[in-house]
């Protein structure tokens, strides 16, 4: 009779709690994909979005005026003030900065800063 071997399956417990081990992780599995913030059709409308906070880095997609769907960084340029807050929602024509008010369009584009005479 043969010996039956035991088949392991996932990752040993030590694995789950140790700093390097998730930094290495951080580093060649998660920074080196692509990550899924939302599906298309729950940002369908013009100015819809969805934001995203994966290991401490900011995103969010955000549909545009021509229907282009594009992901930035949620922090303004200025002063590095996530842009926004919630989950997914609704924007007019612009993204406006809660800390000093610089304005983007739906592309990305900064049409707007107070004082900028």
């Amino acid at each position: 009779m043969a010996a039956q071997t035991e088949i392991e399956t996932g990752l040993p417990a030590w694995a789950y709690t140790d700093p390097d081990f998730f930094a290495l992780e951080r580093a060649k599995l998660f920074a080196s994909s692509w990550q899924i913030v939302c599906h298309e059709s729950d940002i369908a409308k013009r100015g819809a979005y969805a934001t995203l906070n994966f290991l401490g880095a900011l995103a969010f997609v955000i549909r545009g005026d021509d229907g282009v769907i594009r992901a930035f960084q949620n922090v303004c340029r200025h002063r590095a003030a996530r842009l926004l807050d919630d989950p997914f929602g609704q924007c007019s024509s612009r993204i406006v900065c809660p800390y000093h008010a610089w304005t983007y369009d739906l592309g990305g584009r900064l049409v707007g800063v107070p004082g900028q005479d």
